[in-house]
């Protein structure tokens, strides 16, 4: 009988295998996500009261009247 060695156990077949190399997981690269721009609200021209008293629309509306003006724009 050969020599025994119960407190190793390494089968000679396992001595002679190569141990195989684990492989490294690769992280994934997150991909940053692209904002969308905000589209700019176009002002309407009673949004500056200073610049729309010099239109054409705020004059009309004056020969109009206060309560025609009123109609359309609430704030004047």
């Amino acid at each position: 009988m050969g020599y025994s060695r119960p407190f190793l156990q390494v089968s000679p077949l396992q001595d002679k295998k190569k141990k195989k190399k684990k492989k490294k997981k690769k992280k994934k690269k997150k991909k940053k996500k692209k904002k969308k721009k905000k589209k700019k609200k176009q002002k309407q021209p009673w949004d500056n009261i200073q610049d729309y008293k010099m239109t054409k629309h705020y004059s009309l509306c004056l020969s109009v009247g206060m309560t025609g003006a009123t109609l359309f724009f609430p704030e004047v």
